[in-house]
């Protein structure tokens, strides 16, 4: 009886609804794909500032349909990291059950698709492009702003504490170890954005080490 109870209790109980993912933890999974996904692309569109020849369409689209595949490879990659992590603190959950808490945990960032559904309704496509150094905000525009960043700060520690109290049930871990657990994760997480960016930018720059290596010897 207990795995019929709704996963959305994490909101409000996340230790009792943790215990119900773990017991379907593929339940809802592309949802909750598609929903950290579609928000993260978006996030990327807009931190880029450099507005994309197809669009605001073409941005809501691709963020739309590639939504499901990007927030599924982020789940496996932050969920893998913790599993590991985790093996070496004891942890007891299996790999499903670390994915499900993590993809559950996200149930606050609902609240932030209604945030961009404001601001793409007063700013439209002027959220992915740079405003001008001489463009002044609004008093009702700085408001929104600082309502929303203070939204979104408030969804992020809900997340957290949700995750960590998730994660803490289907471990078996303390709230200290599960915090533990989720730091260690954090930094193996950087430390592969940064070797995957490393990466890319040798990869990038390989075309011109022909010409670097000629310059060198010219000058030596």
């Amino acid at each position: 009886m207990g795995h019929k109870r709704s996963p959305w209790l994490l909101l409000f109980r996340p230790k009792e609804a943790a215990s119900v993912v773990a017991g379907n933890p593929k339940r809802g999974l592309w949802m909750l794909a598609w929903l950290y996904g579609f928000l993260s692309l978006l996030s990327i569109f807009q931190e880029a500032v450099a507005l994309p020849p197809f669009g605001l369409l073409g941005i809501l689209t691709i963020s739309f349909l590639l939504g499901p595949l990007w927030g599924m490879l982020q789940f496996w990659i932050v969920s893998l990291l913790t599993f590991w992590t985790g093996k070496l603190l004891q942890g007891k959950a299996t790999f499903l059950q670390i994915r499900a808490a993590f993809a559950w945990s996200f149930i606050p960032m609902i609240f932030n698709l209604f945030l961009w559904v404001v601001l793409l309704f007063f700013f439209g496509i002027a959220l992915f492009q740079k405003f001008p150094q001489s463009y002044l905000l609004q008093p009702w525009e700085l408001a929104l702003f600082y309502l929303i960043l203070l939204a979104r700060v408030a969804s992020i520690i809900w997340f957290l504490i949700i995750f960590i109290h998730a994660l803490a049930e289907v471990q078996q871990f303390s709230v200290v170890r599960s915090v533990l657990n989720i730091v260690f994760m954090g930094v193996l997480f950087f430390l592969f954005l940064f070797l995957l960016r490393t990466g890319l930018v040798i990869t990038m720059h390989l075309p011109l080490l022909p010409t670097v290596l000629a310059h060198l010897r010219e000058a030596y």
